[in-house]
């Protein structure tokens, strides 16, 4: 296999990093190729997905979930550096890969969600990483206490978590030449700002759902173009961006047998979903006097850590699916 195919590889990646997968590639390729002096253009047009089938075929490691027929995997958003709050998770979306019927539903968990964090104190669910001593920067190491509680929330294992920053989406769009989103062109920063508006009638909820169409604009982009990224003269520069604005919990081994599963899903085959106290959801909104502050949070219907309804509504969509988790 050529330099130039294993950086399409990579870049193509990048481009279902959102929908469920990444740094470790990025970070692989990188370190391996970039860094010692190989040249940055890709010339040729490659089908990037034979080639995860070609390399899948050496690495026969099952992932987490994969017996059992669903993949679970935590994505979390956070602004990063140079922006106020840049380490708290305002994005918690939960993606469940059915792989027998390649189907990807988005599970979007409102950061206004008020939990336990610790045996004395409730926080809202965006702050458990930065608890925890999450930075602007990803740090993988410290999403167990989120990861534990979307566990809880969801009823369902997790069995991956991926971070990123504002910088790492805007990079992503960027590198896959733009996407559309309602009859829309958008490049990296336009992207950004169409999933971080709240200032339609359904606020943060409305913001959730424009958040997951982002990923099946993505993976729809990676499936249209199959591979063939085209000619791209900032490949370093594009990869140690990444490396700085993601993190994942998983290996490259991982990886690539994750993309080449995931290389058949449609976009009509991912599905969003939103947990809200809107039309009939299972949470309750109010303002609560909290510090001498009158703060907005959701609670469960239920009680406060009753998830009994949220599991309900998420064990529907999964069992309509007709397999088990």
């Amino acid at each position: 296999m050529n330099q130039n195919a294993k950086k399409i590889i990579i870049i193509a990646i990048a481009g279902l990093l959102l929908s469920a997968s990444a740094v470790l590639g990025v970070r692989y390729i990188k370190h391996t190729y970039i860094d010692t002096g190989q040249p940055h253009s890709v010339k040729n047009s490659i089908d990037a997905m034979g080639i995860f089938s070609e390399i899948g075929t050496l690495f026969d490691s099952a992932l987490r979930g994969e017996k059992d027929g669903r993949i679970n995997a935590l994505l979390l958003g956070m602004g990063g550096q140079a922006h106020i709050s840049g380490e708290l998770t305002d994005t918690v979306i939960l993606a469940s890969f059915n792989i027998e019927r390649e189907r990807l539903d988005l599970f979007s968990i409102p950061r206004d969600l008020w939990v336990r964090a610790n045996e004395n104190n409730f926080q809202k669910i965006n702050e458990l990483y930065r608890f925890a001593g999450g930075t602007e920067n990803p740090d993988i190491t410290k999403i167990n206490d989120i990861k534990e509680k979307v566990r809880a929330i969801a009823g369902l294992p997790v069995h991956y978590t991926a971070l990123i920053n504002f910088q790492g989406v805007v990079d992503i769009v960027d590198a896959l030449g733009g996407v559309t989103i309602e009859s829309r062109q958008l490049d990296g920063k336009s992207a950004l700002t169409y999933i971080r508006d709240r200032s339609t009638p359904g606020g943060d909820f409305d913001r959730m759902l424009r958040q997951q169409e982002l990923i099946r604009a993505l993976a729809a982009k990676v499936k249209a173009k199959n591979g063939a990224i085209g000619e791209t003269a900032d490949i370093g520069k594009l990869l140690a961006a990444l490396d700085e604005n993601f993190g994942f919990d998983a290996s490259l081994t991982n990886l690539l047998r994750f993309a080449q599963m995931a290389q058949n899903v449609k976009k009509e085959n991912i599905f969003s979903h939103a947990i809200t106290s809107q039309s009939g959801g299972p949470l309750l909104a109010e303002y609560r006097n909290i510090g001498e502050r009158e703060i907005y949070i959701l609670t469960p219907k239920a009680g406060l850590e009753d998830y009994s309804e949220v599991q309900s509504f998420i064990q529907q969509i999964i069992d309509e699916q007709g397999t088990n988790n």
